[in-house]
């Protein structure tokens, strides 16, 4: 729905990485539709049949139908929504990461993680995730070793699945150091990780199946990491927005 909503971390958050601060307000002027699930196999191989994407990514011997599409790079998912564009006549987009985060707080004011404030360990009906010795054993408690198929646990308050867990998304917009003025204008178009240098990176949202409390603690709506553009991995995946015109100042 329209509103304004709180992009990033609070400076008062001890669990939150300076790349989340400051936190800055965002108006949505009017609504924007975002997909339930990431985008699956079975929905990006229609458009690698159909010629509006290029690869056929591979699935890690995990089958394809249901699951997250994976080993995408930021340029073919966006060939996929400019394929969708196409061919239903409507404006479709990777999200940009202030409507992800927004979307992924499902309604709520606050919250410490995407599903709640209960911790990752005893949160394992609630979203994908690694659980054992990172990253020499993964029990698969929550009953997944891998991507699992979208929709396998509960939903957030807006209907939308594994917004934590399962890949990370790629979103539209680039990396930034921080949320501050500064930062924005010197990443630019081309997104800055400092890690990264000379290097494009976009913003990527969420976690995923390799995230274990241990060793990536990005299960919180405002954490997010920076990735090169033309690297797809087994654990990087997306989903799409529709715009209404002017959503997002």
């Amino acid at each position: 729905p329209q509103g304004t909503a709180q992009l990033g971390a609070p400076d008062s958050d001890p669990s939150a990485a300076p790349a989340e601060k400051p936190q800055r307000p965002v108006t949505f002027a009017s609504f924007f539709a975002i997909s339930e699930t990431e985008v699956t196999f079975a929905e990006y191989d229609a458009c690698v049949s159909a010629g509006g994407c290029r690869v056929r990514p591979g699935d890690n011997g995990w089958g394809r139908g249901n699951r997250p599409v994976i080993n995408v790079t930021w340029e073919e998912a966006m060939a996929y929504t400019s394929w969708l564009t196409s061919t239903t006549g409507e404006e479709y987009s990777l999200p940009s990461e202030a409507q992800w985060e927004y979307a992924a707080r499902g309604g709520l004011d606050r919250q410490v993680y995407a599903w709640g404030d209960d911790e990752p360990a005893s949160a394992i009906e609630k979203a994908n995730t690694w659980q054992g010795l990172f990253p020499m054993v993964d029990t698969g408690d929550d009953g997944f070793e891998g991507a699992a198929p979208v929709a396998s646990f509960p939903p957030n308050g807006f209907g939308l699945y594994d917004m934590v867990g399962n890949v990370w998304e790629w979103t539209s917009s680039p990396y930034t150091p921080s949320h501050s003025d500064n930062h924005r204008a010197i990443a630019g178009a081309r997104g800055l990780d400092p890690t990264q240098p000379g290097i494009p990176v976009g913003a990527i949202k969420g976690g995923s199946f390799l995230c274990a409390s241990s060793y990536c603690y990005r299960f919180r709506p405002a954490a997010r990491q920076a990735q090169d553009l033309a690297f797809g991995t087994s654990h990087i995946g997306f989903r799409i927005v529709r715009d209404a015109p002017d959503s997002e100042s």
